[in-house]
């Protein structure tokens, strides 16, 4: 075999060694299947490449080294282009896959966001829209992971305690479970004042990109004009909830002298003070019914965002329940 056969093969089997550990692949479960998929990666070119290579010029009879060497050089880099090519495409990876849709870009952009597959880095550099839209994503991750956070440290032990006859009869018992139901409200309205500020603030960032640049930013938009009122309503829903339940208990507090707590029941001596309780006690628990509504439109809103994107909560930074 003539020497620069020789090379050749080494420099095809040390190059299938690094394209299938370096080269992107598609996202699999867990790492031994990683591995494995990039020993395939490494052993079919290698392997095809031998077999037909010594069928044709490596047999006793046909013996040609040096066909042998260019039969195997020649199908070693075509079967691992088309591996290659294949991964980039499956990966979604460019100018290979050839153009995106618009869901396709922001799928992928907000999976690279969530850390659900690598950042893709285009060989003719990224457009400003794509950079923009990838830092809305992670940003916003950021802030749900800041918010799930917090909700978890808020304590939540007495709201129990509520809307019973004895929180009734006695006001200053339900104390701590009021104060713990401001505490999740204002943590709510406080992440809906933030995410008014981060819209905004992105929405600045779109409308100093170029005109060329401002397709995508259609499909920002419209998942906006979704969600922005699905937000809006559930956040004044719970603001209108707490604001009935705080009457019910002011109510309860100033007629005091009218409440008692006999045999597990609220016992109410002026009447009139009884009908204005009853009508306090109806419009709260409407409210809670309007805005319990209004966040399951919401949850099921952001579920199903997700779904496309095909991500799950935790991978976003949002609670799972």
């Amino acid at each position: 075999m003539h020497w620069l056969g020789i090379v050749g093969m080494a420099v095809i089997i040390g190059l299938t060694v690094f394209f299938a550990f370096n080269a992107p692949i598609p996202q699999l479960p867990n790492r031994d299947q990683e591995i494995g998929y990039r020993f395939g990666f490494f052993i079919w070119p290698v392997l095809i490449a031998m077999i037909v290579a010594w069928l044709a010029a490596g047999r006793k009879r046909r013996r040609d080294p040096n066909l042998f060497a260019t039969l195997f050089c020649s199908i070693a880099v075509g079967v691992a282009a088309l591996t290659v090519v294949g991964n980039l495409r499956s990966t979604g990876s460019l100018p290979f896959h050839g153009p995106e849709t618009t869901d396709q870009k922001i799928t992928r952009l907000m999976r690279e966001a969530s850390g659900a597959q690598p950042v893709h880095n285009s060989l003719f550099g990224e457009s400003p829209v794509d950079t923009t839209l990838r830092d809305l994503f992670t940003e916003l991750i950021a802030y749900n992971k800041n918010y799930t956070a917090a909700a978890a440290k808020i304590d939540l032990s007495q709201v129990h305690r509520l809307n019973t006859p004895q929180a009734f009869a006695d006001p200053d018992s339900a104390a701590e479970g009021l104060r713990e139901l401001h505490a999740a409200y204002l943590l709510d309205a406080s992440q809906h004042q933030r995410m008014q500020q981060f819209i905004a603030k992105y929405r600045a960032r779109f409308a100093a990109l170029s005109p060329s640049d401002k397709s995508i930013t259609t499909g920002f938009d419209k998942g906006l004009a979704q969600s922005a009122p699905l937000r809006n309503r559930a956040i004044s829903g719970e603001q209108a909830w707490i604001a009935s339940v705080d009457q019910v208990y002011d109510f309860a507090r100033a007629h005091h002298s009218s409440f008692k707590f006999v045999n597990g029941h609220l016992v109410i001596a002026d009447h009139a003070a009884l009908l204005e309780f009853n009508s306090r006690i109806h419009t709260m628990n409407q409210d809670r019914l309007d805005f319990l509504a209004a966040k399951k439109q919401l949850d099921d809103f952001q579920h199903n965002t997700l779904q496309k994107f095909g991500l799950t909560p935790e991978q976003t930074g949002r609670s799972p329940h």
